[in-house]
């Protein structure tokens, strides 16, 4: 196995790496070649929902400044939250 640049027994969430909840582990294989490169985590449905909650709770940290702001802003401000 060759090494990769990256926490291969982590799932990387919200800029961070954070330990895999299940602990299992994939292999990870060169498209060119067939070869393994690496056995790295497994992210499961905890994960997920983990890196849901994680988005959220910075999408409300941005936002926060915001209130009081004129209603005329208030369009732009509903459109950049829906795209999050």
């Amino acid at each position: 196995m060759s090494s990769i640049p990256f926490d291969s027994s982590g799932v990387f969430i919200a800029g961070l790496w954070r330990p895999c909840a299940s602990g299992e582990t994939l292999p990870l294989f060169n498209p060119s070649d067939g070869s393994l490169l690496a056995q790295i985590a497994r992210g499961a449905a905890v994960d997920i929902e983990g890196s849901y909650w994680v988005a959220m709770f910075e999408g409300q940290r941005l936002l926060r400044p915001l209130r009081g702001t004129p209603a005329a802003y208030s369009s732009r401000i509903s459109l950049v939250s829906a795209r999050d």
